[in-house]
């Protein structure tokens, strides 16, 4: 069995060998197993010629994972962010694909005043990690946090936050989308279908047009304008997350395997 979070890497040194391996790995599987439906799709169109399956059983949510950690307003002093601002988090490991420097070209022209932006994690790409510095020390608005984030400081970063920013526009499922819903936060994410799969067509945010910065901007604006519109999208970001039941993909998964003939 494999479970293919995406076709072919995020990040490839040679396209073409990643398609001969993927499907030599493909076709050598009793079953595939995708997260989602335009990723299962993708599958089938592009790597498995025979499969027995391609089974769609859902990512399990992160409720529960992270300890709560400390206030939310002690967190925002340390980082220096004002009590009354709206905060959003870029979170995760710094890398090509996730298109973080288009979230800095965007948030740079965000007019609403209170905005503030955090992008935490460990950096993986040293030129993008360049330009998040370069940006932090010419807008005072934006807020580092540099290395790993360990488990106890994950889940205070997110409650220390208004809104979650997820800025890389390829489809396929995202553990930091579903880490952001589970943890309460409406996201800020690109309009692919896998997004709106798991945001209810964008109710549990604010989506844009992909690799768009005037699109991310507009979106980012129309977040900060209504805290309490985001605090109600959130909710609905919370309930969407309870629904991901690792119990039932357990169960999905069992099925599926118990009817493979070998």
């Amino acid at each position: 069995m494999w479970t293919v979070h995406q076709v072919y890497p995020h990040e490839s040194h040679d396209r073409d060998l990643d398609r001969h391996g993927a499907r030599l790995l493909a076709g050598a599987c009793h079953l595939l197993v995708a997260h989602d439906r335009w990723t299962a799709e993708e599958v089938a169109a592009k790597l498995a010629r025979r499969p027995k399956a391609i089974a769609v059983v859902p990512h399990g949510s992160y409720i529960g994972v992270y300890p709560e950690g400390r206030p939310r307003d002690d967190v925002r002093r340390d980082l220096g962010l004002p009590q009354d601002s709206f905060v959003f988090l870029c979170f995760g490991e710094v890398r090509g694909y996730k298109e973080i420097e288009l979230l800095l070209a965007a948030f740079s022209s965000v007019s609403h005043p209170p905005a503030r932006l955090v992008v935490a994690g460990n950096v993986k790409a040293a030129t993008i990690g360049s330009s998040i510095r370069a940006a932090a020390e010419t807008d005072t608005r934006i807020v580092t946090v540099r290395g790993f984030v360990a488990e106890a400081g994950v889940a205070e970063l997110f409650h220390a936050s208004d809104a979650t920013v997820l800025p890389r526009g390829e489809a396929g499922t995202s553990g930091s989308l579903i880490l952001a819903l589970s943890l309460g936060l409406p996201v800020v994410a690109a309009n692919v279908p896998t997004v709106r799969e798991l945001t209810g067509d964008g109710r549990a945010g604010w989506l844009f047009q992909p690799h768009d910065a005037s699109s991310l901007r507009a979106a980012l604006e129309s977040a900060a304008a209504d805290p309490t519109e985001a605090r109600a999208r959130g909710g609905r970001a919370r309930e969407i997350a309870e629904q991901l039941r690792w119990t039932d993909t357990a169960r999905e998964l069992a099925a599926l395997l118990r009817q493979i003939d070998v």
